[in-house]
């Protein structure tokens, strides 16, 4: 089953769970936003334009640097 995410304002039943098979549910408030920040985005997309320029390295340079690091 996919998730259903509602907005329930505390006191009317939610419209999302509306269609809903009988059984047994959990619901989690959702309290953080998932949502990118500036910062964030811009990060993205500059990984995405070294990726469309062919600026990429390989998963054993990844690797071999991380190690270098940590020694």
């Amino acid at each position: 089953m996919a998730l259903k995410v509602i907005e329930w304002d505390g006191s009317h039943f939610p419209a999302g769970l509306d269609g809903l098979p009988a059984g047994r549910y959990v619901l989690e408030a959702l309290d953080r936003d998932d949502s990118l920040s500036r910062d964030e985005e811009m990060g993205l997309c500059a990984g995405l334009d070294q990726l469309d320029r062919g600026e990429v390295l390989s998963i054993s340079d990844v690797l071999n640097g991380i190690r270098d690091g940590l020694s």
